[in-house]
């Protein structure tokens, strides 16, 4: 296994320098097959031909590659620059003695909200928006439905004493439930948790990359 790219460099550089070769080979045993004589200036202006044709013949998947992730690069810088304006935290509920500060502060990532297509809407005009409105109160109904059961499980575990968790459909939509976080100007705080605890969407909470669906934030 550990051979394998070097085998697969070494096909590489063969098939390179035996591909044009073999081209000529069939070029020629068909071309004399067919019944046609070949002579010496025949043979020597399609040589000639073959190795005009081996660069361009060689460049023409890497061009192919090129322009299918050009295509992608511009579908994302798409997406980026028609995302919503990003909005900071807020600033004017803090106190002085705070730099950050969550209370309760449920919050989700608005990337994962689905996009509406207007292509898959064939009437257009008044349906269109109809159609886009619903799509908007299904996204809303969404995050209601995940706030009650994430407020239900809460509910439980405090009656119960101890962690309850509800059987899903469908991963939960909210990065961040019920957060509650103080952070005083000049204190050192390390974040430690294992893989997937939502310690990268906790600082995205604070920088204000996370839409906040209920509690409170402020950032000074």
């Amino acid at each position: 296994i550990n051979d394998f790219p070097v085998v697969a460099n070494s096909l590489s550089i063969m098939l390179w320098n035996a591909v044009p070769l073999l081209v000529a080979l069939s070029t020629f045993a068909a071309y004399t097959l067919s019944g046609h004589t070949l002579d010496v200036a025949s043979a020597l202006t399609s040589l000639s031909l073959f190795e005009i044709l081996r660069f361009p013949l060689f460049m023409l998947p890497q061009i192919i590659n090129r322009m299918v992730e050009a295509g992608v690069s511009i579908d994302r810088i798409q997406s980026f620059l028609q995302c919503k304006e990003h909005a900071a935290p807020r600033t004017d509920e803090i106190e002085e003695d705070y730099g950050v500060r969550m209370e309760n502060a449920t919050l989700i990532y608005g990337s994962i909200k689905p996009e509406f297509d207007a292509a898959m809407n064939r009437h257009g005009g008044q349906a269109n928006i109809i159609a886009k409105q619903l799509h908007e109160t299904r996204w809303e109904v969404a995050l209601l439905k995940a706030q009650l059961i994430e407020a239900d499980e809460k509910i439980r575990s405090l009656a119960i004493g101890e962690s309850v968790e509800t059987p899903q459909s469908s991963p939960s939509p909210l990065a961040l439930k019920r957060i509650s976080l103080e952070c005083k100007p000049g204190r050192f705080i390390a974040i430690v948790g294992h893989v997937g605890s939502s310690k990268s969407s906790l600082i995205n909470a604070i920088l204000g990359e996370l839409q906040l669906l209920s509690g409170n934030q402020s950032v000074k």
